[in-house]
């Protein structure tokens, strides 16, 4: 499925103003780039909360207006409600700077029967500042009343999705528990994967194991979710995963990677790596906390103590913070919380946890402040982001990414226990 499959598009024939949730673009600047202005429907319409207000161009050839919501913002949903009697060409693009763009939809749209038409575009939770709107030909009579910007995962409280339902053929794990070493993966869309899955990737990672749905392990290899047949693709480690919606790509996993480096560079032939992943995308760091109603923390804590039978804990791997990059301030004080929590309940109060940096692209407060992480929570450590690139969506990792994370994940590790 390629990036532009991912994006679920409906149109409805109404002018009513729809989405449940905070509006992100309500009194935002919208700035018309081709197209122009008619003197008594101003660009100001388009943001202004107000059904029955708009903006309407000059020109009857094409438009091209960019909407700043102040600073970068998780998202996935964005709102057309405008007026055309023509059929046009709609394209509608996102970016962090309004230089390079990333297209989420373009589609022609006939007109309704009576002119009005609202476009909901749902996005699979990408990160952006700009969103610019370009359609053509727009004819003398188009306008748009309301351009609008969610982000609806906070309407979902219980994210706890499956319980119990997949797995593979069971294997035996021949290490003893000291030497099984397990390692939690957890976070949003990222820890999850949306990045493909190659043919070099379709092989078993020797002495490496997977947690599946069942409270079982199996083989660590990407695949299919076995008795969910309605899935065809091959999808990678999180795909047990008891939290992520069971429709969304989970892609090649830095597991994958990570599970690999560990096994190369491990003499002792004794020692076996067990992987739990558990990731959701699109989730904040507060969804996390213990007793946030989510079940995110809950899930990890029992699929990581039920694995924990075979095994004994070395790491917990996050990455997470395109809900929250806008917060670097407090973002630690919250994760500390959250580590410690993690450390008490898994009776593991030393063990190491390693972030994540996002894509150079993102927050760079915020990236810069990953890097700190060890000044203020201990037995910490970061992974940089540099080389690393995006599926094409802007917000996350391909393939190539993925692999080097999966790599300096390892490699803090392998430091840890020196």
């Amino acid at each position: 499925m390629d990036d532009k499959e991912r994006f679920i598009i409906s149109n409805l024939e109404s002018s009513n103003i729809h989405g449940a949730g905070t509006n992100l673009a309500l009194g935002k600047a919208v700035t018309i780039k081709q197209g122009g202005t008619q003197k008594s429907y101003p660009a100001e319409h388009i943001t202004d909360g107000k059904a029955d207000t708009m903006w309407r161009p000059a020109t009857d050839a094409q438009i091209d207006l960019v909407l700043d919501l102040g600073r970068q913002e998780l998202l996935n949903k964005i709102v057309i409600v405008g007026y055309q009697q023509q059929t046009i060409h709609l394209s509608v693009q996102i970016s962090d700077e309004p230089l390079n763009w990333t297209e989420v939809y373009s589609h022609s749209l006939d007109p309704s029967d009576d002119g009005h038409r609202t476009t909901e575009i749902n996005v699979d939770n990408l990160s952006s500042r700009y969103i610019r709107i370009f359609a053509e030909p727009v004819g003398v009579d188009f306008g748009i009343y309301e351009l609008q910007v969610f982000n609806l995962v906070a309407a979902k409280v219980h994210m706890i999705e499956h319980l119990g339902l997949y797995g593979g053929e069971a294997q035996a794990i021949q290490a003893s528990q000291p030497n099984f070493h397990l390692y939690l993966f957890i976070g949003q869309s990222n820890m999850a994967s949306r990045a493909s899955i190659d043919n070099e990737d379709l092989h078993p990672i020797d002495r490496a194991y997977v947690w599946n749905g069942l409270n079982q392990w199996e083989k660590a290899e990407n695949g299919l979710v076995t008795n969910l047949p309605q899935i065809t693709a091959i999808q990678g480690l999180n795909r047990y995963a008891s939290v992520e919606v069971s429709t969304k790509l989970n892609g090649f996993h830095l597991a994958s990677t990570f599970a690999q480096v560990l096994v190369e560079q491990e003499q002792d032939t004794q020692i076996e790596i067990g992987i739990i992943a558990n990731a959701r995308g699109g989730t904040a760091l507060a969804e996390w906390q213990k007793g946030a109603g989510t079940g995110l923390y809950e899930e990890a804590i029992r699929r990581t103590q039920e694995a924990m039978k075979w095994g004994t804990l070395k790491g917990v791997l996050w990455h997470q913070g395109e809900s929250d990059q806008n917060d670097a301030d407090t973002y630690f004080a919250h994760l500390n919380r959250l580590v410690a929590d993690l450390r008490n309940d898994l009776q593991a109060p030393g063990v190491p946890f390693i972030v994540g940096q996002l894509l150079p692209t993102k927050n760079a407060a915020f990236n810069q402040a990953m890097t700190t992480i060890a000044e203020h929570i201990p037995n910490t450590n970061w992974v940089s982001n540099e080389g690393t690139n995006s599926t094409g969506d802007g917000t996350h990792l391909d393939n190539a990414s993925q692999k080097l994370f999966g790599r300096r994940y390892a490699e803090r590790i392998i430091e840890h226990y020196k």
